[in-house]
């Protein structure tokens, strides 16, 4: 039988990260750049862009491709790609002009018909991107309605509603389209080894079941890799004439849209030299009118050639498109249906699905943080220039609620690694205890865990001659609870505290702007790390203050809200506060009274703070059987050694490391080749250091290709009679060896006699062996 055994607390994340990431980078070396000897790189066009040159073929490539990471709240690419794109094949367009990846199709468009089109934007609601509409709409209906906000972030979005705000304005766009290639993914590409390598981090985490830590790492997935995946482009060039209007003449001359739009592309086409038979029929009055009322005008081009004020045609635009293709439209998936059990074969399904959920989890969370409810009705009192979601909340707001503070208490666990409850309780400086004060009733709000770990390298003397060492993990643990006070019976005026906001180490105040409260505000500090800023000074507080319409959680409602319990009161706003523990905490507040006047920026992940790690478990081993593909832990996975012959020890699972790395990294992936050609290259000087590395490399290559099965374990009895044994001898032979070098020594000193004085030696005449004092004096001193 086939089988790997791991220690969970130190060799199961070797197998999803060590090993994996050594196999994906390998994969990548072999598959994609190819060995020294197997000729140019795979995912490098530039072999075939030169063997078509030869041939005397002009061969271009494309700029736009599908398979990259997207950010669909910026509408921006973001990342490197999730899939591979090689080009193995030197495949092209069925015309010919254009390089094409092996897993990429191209339909090119034949006809040369150019698209003309011109929309109104009255409010910021209304607004659709030039170059990202699929990917945006799509977005909307995977994600329910909190997809609303897709492209809210980018610079195009943030241009128009800044404009509208500041000059008053409304907005219409006219433009021309001219696609001339669209471009589709096919199914099943492989992962880019990269992206692939972080999938396998998540896998390792939740193998481990470190869900947190796991929904943390997908966080930084969504951060490097975007939301979703291009899978369709469509290549072009467009050109687009953007005006700004005064609100009024929309007011002015309410129910002539038509006539607006007329106008609109009438006033592109002046620029183009245009006739007017391309579609657009309008009223040269109508024309003036709209002239006459426009605050600003942006024309940009997309692709094609660069727009020149004066004799720029139609006929010149047209012609010079294939030399600058961009994209003109972009469709796409979401990043964690990519995360699929062909994709990832050497992972359990199971596993799979946690996944690609953590993923999809990070996606959400990522949206939810940057979605700011508000009212996006410019007309309204209540419009809020952040706002990127309409909530329903340009009714007239209700009274402000009276806020009694908030407070949390602590329960410890477990105290390993010392008390946790001294930084974790919170007292409402109103009372000075944790309680709420007279005339208010306490709310909870959420229940969460804290940890703290600590991990220390013991070693032990083992017989005589060995010591044992192993890492001892210590660990504390605590319980904590949140309350929120609400006013349950009227309340003198005055009383309570002012609502400053609130902040976290990853999202700022909206209030401030930063990680901070307003000057006369204190902080209270409750859950993993959310600061509500508080001040009963309702003189020098008032300007700083923001309407208070109570909290909610995933488990707590808001007494406040009339109706659905976890919800705001008319004429407030839902934020989101922080997502502890994956429980989203929200606050109620008027958006327009939160935020400044001005676009706000993204927020980026990760959103929470990387887990502390835990302690493992007393029979903490992870077992898994490669013949039947599952995985056997904890007490199940002792049993299952047992049954097989093992000894469940951590001792015992060191021998058998390598064939973790042996089963995740296949036999045809492994080939050194590559390695010796690349470490060929290197100085004379460092020949030698790295002649060691290249004999290990080979030697692990030839070890992992030989065989798949293990080897035969030895018992703990067998290992201890063998160090007996070995001890004893080494004993033995030190004591031969001291008495040998005593008896040489008595044999040497045997071997010098005392020099005797001469009786009848003249001094006069000295004779042949006769030595002076000083010399007879060392020669004593050398034989003592």
């Amino acid at each position: 039988m086939s089988f790997v055994v791991v220690s969970r607390a130190a060799f199961t994340v070797l197998i999803f990260s060590s090993a994996a990431h050594a196999r994906l980078q390998q994969e990548a070396k072999d598959n994609m750049l190819g060995s020294a000897s197997e000729g140019p790189r795979h995912d490098d066009p530039r072999s075939c862009l030169e063997s078509a040159s030869t041939s005397g073929q002009n061969l271009r490539r494309f700029d736009v491709l599908p398979g990259h990471g997207w950010d669909n709240l910026r509408n921006e690419e973001q990342g490197g790609p999730v899939v591979v794109l090689s080009f193995s094949k030197c495949l092209t367009t069925d015309d010919g002009r254009f390089l094409l990846p092996d897993t990429v199709s191209v339909v090119p468009v034949m006809s040369s018909n150019i698209e003309t089109s011109s929309e109104l934007i009255s409010d910021m609601a209304s607004w659709t991107s030039a170059t990202s509409f699929s990917i945006n709409a799509g977005a909307s209906g995977i994600l329910d309605d909190i997809g609303m906000i897709s492209g809210k972030f980018s610079t195009e979005y943030q241009y128009m509603a800044s404009k509208q705000v500041q000059e008053k304005s409304f907005t219409t766009r006219a433009q021309v389209r001219y696609v001339r290639y669209k471009m589709q993914l096919q199914p099943d590409t492989p992962l880019h080894p990269t992206f692939r390598g972080r999938l396998l981090d998540i896998a390792a985490a939740h193998t481990l079941q470190e869900v947190e830590q796991a929904d943390y790492m997908a966080q930084l997935l969504v951060r490097d890799f975007g939301t979703h995946v291009i899978t369709g482009v469509q290549a072009g060039a467009a050109l687009l004439k953007i005006d700004h209007l005064s609100r009024s003449f929309l007011t002015e001359n309410e129910g002539e849209d038509f006539d607006f739009r007329a106008s609109a592309g009438a006033s592109l086409f002046g620029l183009l030299s245009a006739s007017m038979s391309l579609g657009f029929h309008f009223k040269q009055d109508s024309t003036q009118k709209y002239d006459d009322a426009r605050t600003s005008t942006q024309v940009r081009t997309l692709g094609g050639p660069i727009y020149l004020p004066n004799n720029f045609t139609m006929d010149t635009w047209a012609k010079h498109v294939d030399e600058n293709l961009v994209a003109l439209d972009r469709s796409g998936a979401p990043l964690h249906t990519f995360v699929t059990a062909p994709a990832l074969p050497e992972l359990p399904p199971s596993i799979v699905q946690k996944v690609s959920a953590s993923v999809q989890k990070a996606v959400v969370t990522y949206y939810t943080f940057n979605r700011i409810p508000g009212c996006l009705d410019v007309n309204s009192p209540s419009f809020s220039l952040a706002a990127n979601y309409d909530d329903g909340s340009c009714k007239p707001p209700a009274t402000n609620e009276t806020f009694g503070g908030v407070y949390q208490t602590c329960e410890m666990t477990d105290s390993e690694n010392g008390d946790l409850c001294g930084s974790l309780v919170q007292t409402n400086p109103l009372t000075g205890d944790t309680s709420c004060p007279p005339s208010y009733k306490a709310v909870p709000l959420h229940q969460g865990t804290a940890r703290n770990s600590r991990t220390e390298h013991q070693c032990h003397r083992f017989l005589v001659f060995k010591w044992h060492c192993h890492d001892v993990v210590y660990q504390s643990t605590a319980s904590y609870r949140i309350y929120w006070c609400v006013a349950d019976q009227p309340v003198p005026q005055d009383s309570g505290y002012l609502f400053g906001g609130l902040y976290t180490t990853q999202v700022a105040n909206p209030v401030t702007q930063r990680q901070s409260c307003p000057p006369s505000y204190l902080a209270l500090t409750v859950g993993s790390g959310l600061r509500v800023c508080v001040s009963d000074d309702f003189v020098a507080g008032a300007d700083s203050s923001v309407p208070f319409g109570g909290f909610f959680s995933c488990t707590s409602g808001n007494p406040l809200a009339a109706g659905v319990n976890k919800a705001c009161a008319d004429g407030y706003s839902r934020h989101l506060a922080i997502v502890d523990q994956g429980c989203e905490i929200n606050y109620c507040t008027q958006t327009p009274k939160l935020h400044p006047p001005k676009l706000p920026s993204v927020k980026r992940p990760p959103f929470t703070l990387e887990p502390a790690a835990s302690a493992p478990p007393k029979d903490n081993m992870v077992i898994f059987d490669r013949v039947s593909r599952t995985w056997h832990r904890d007490e199940n996975a002792v049993e299952y050694m047992a049954m097989i012959g093992l000894e469940p020890s951590v001792e015992g699972f060191a021998a058998y490391n390598m064939s973790v790395a042996e089963y995740f990294i296949n036999a045809s992936l492994v080939r050194s080749s590559y390695q010796i050609a690349e470490e060929s290259k290197l100085s004379p000087a460092s020949e030698e250091a790295s002649g060691m590395k290249k004999a290990t490399q080979t030697a692990q290559a030839s070890q992992m290709t030989s065989s798949e099965e293990l080897p035969t374990p030895m018992s703990a009895g067998s290992a201890a009679a063998i160090a007996v044994v070995a001890t004893l001898a080494c004993v033995l032979l030190l004591a031969v060896g001291v008495l040998t070098v005593r008896a040489y020594q008595r044999r040497r000193r045997a071997q010098y006699r005392p020099l005797e004085e001469p009786q009848c030696i003249s001094h006069a005449e000295p004779r042949y062996g006769a030595q002076s004092e000083s010399a007879k004096m060392n020669g004593a001193e050398e034989y003592h």
